[in-house]
């Protein structure tokens, strides 16, 4: 068993011994996402080595599991676990340093010495530029709360996670590409919490009502998924069709030279037929549209622009869609009908995903029908 599938097996087993029901944020399912984040990055830093690779996965899969034994000197508590746990390991001295490091290159206040620290310090904090960082917040909260058995304030709070997200930026040039932007959209959100609840709501605020925030964000959730279902239902049918055309023609076609298979020359060509259908029909099904990715200034201020789908500004200066945005933010009614409007185009998408992929579904089985149907009538004619 190599050592990155031990070290995984070791935290998954540690958090299973150790289990605590006060730990709503700092858990193990939040180490697994942040394993996704850290992967993300690895794709795209081909150059880096297998061994280096495979350190940094272990060395995530540690950072945080200090927290269970010493709440508040957490970042030092993982690092003597882990050292403990790659000490009964058959590896160098070297090499256990290493992912000491790298390690505590996680720590908020630690500043990264070179690119592996960096990206490991983004996957650490990758969880600061989650679409569902207020809900992360919530439970980060509560955690909090139950262990320290003391209540934060509202702005205590705020206060609190304010400093995560001015002492981390983003350093690795995949972390920059892909989550900058909702790092800083999170990061404007808990600024405008934090500033509200130091001027104890002197401002008249509309306050966004808790049931169609929930509304649209189960529903926008759904949707999303619903496409993405689509989306593999549609990879499948691709990957499968692909199979038979291989099949096709490296098995079958070489085979009709012979006079004595000349009754597979028809039921090949219809099957093969069907097979090119559904994989057009996969693809349509799953090809993007992209809009003109431009909007007006008369656009925002009559909230004619839905500012929420990348679409209608990825041709736009940043300064005139941090000024737009801005509008947005400060205008509640134009948030949900934005809201209402990502929803509705969302939904057309997805119901017509579904449609051609219940065109394509019924091509794909009529094929074989049809297909085998032949194979059976024009053998018996030729036998």
């Amino acid at each position: 068993m190599n050592l990155l599938r031990s070290s995984k097996i070791y935290v998954n087993q540690y958090y299973n011994k150790n289990y605590n029901s006060f730990f709503l944020f700092h858990n193990y399912g939040l180490i697994v996402q942040l394993q996704t984040f850290l992967d993300d990055i690895l794709k795209v830093e081909t150059t880096l080595e297998k061994t280096v690779i495979e350190d940094l996965k272990i060395a995530l899969w540690f950072h945080q599991i200090g927290y269970y034994e010493d709440f508040e000197n957490a970042g030092n508590k993982s690092i003597s676990i882990a050292e403990a746990f790659l000490k009964e390991q058959s590896i160098s001295v070297e090499r256990i340093d290493s992912i000491l490091t790298f390690i505590k290159a996680t720590k908020l206040d630690a500043v990264p010495e070179n690119y592996l620290q960096k990206i490991i310090q983004d996957a650490a904090f990758s969880f600061l530029a989650s679409k569902n960082f207020d809900e992360i917040s919530t439970l980060w909260k509560e955690e909090t709360n139950l262990v320290k058995g003391q209540e934060f304030s509202k702005q205590e709070w705020n206060t609190y996670v304010h400093s995560f997200f001015t002492k981390h930026h983003f350093y690795s040039d995949e972390a920059l590409k892909t989550w900058n932007s909702q790092l800083k959209l999170n990061f404007i959100s808990v600024l405008k919490s934090t500033k509200t609840s130091k001027k104890n709501k002197t401002a008249k605020v509309k306050k966004i009502d808790k049931g169609r925030d929930t509304v649209f964000r189960t529903t926008l959730r759904n949707h999303i998924s619903l496409s993405d279902n689509a989306d593999r239902k549609a990879h499948i049918i691709l990957t499968v069709n692909s199979i038979v055309i291989s099949i096709i023609f490296s098995r079958i076609f070489p085979k009709l030279d012979n006079p004595s298979n000349a009754f597979l020359y028809v039921p090949s060509l219809v099957f093969l037929g069907f097979t090119v259908a559904s994989i057009i029909l996969s693809i349509i099904a799953t090809r993007p549209r992209i809009t003109v990715g431009t909007f007006t200034k008369e656009q925002v201020k009559n909230k004619n622009v839905n500012l929420l789908f990348f679409g209608n500004f990825y041709r736009m200066k940043v300064q005139e869609f941090e000024w737009a945005m801005e509008q947005l933010l400060n205008d509640d009614e134009y948030i949900y009908k934005s809201l209402s409007k990502d929803l509705y185009y969302l939904g057309k998408v997805v119901a017509k995903k579904y449609r051609i992929l219940q065109v394509t579904y019924a091509v794909f089985m009529i094929g074989i029908i049809v297909s085998s149907i032949l194979y059976i009538v024009y053998f018996n004619m030729y036998n």
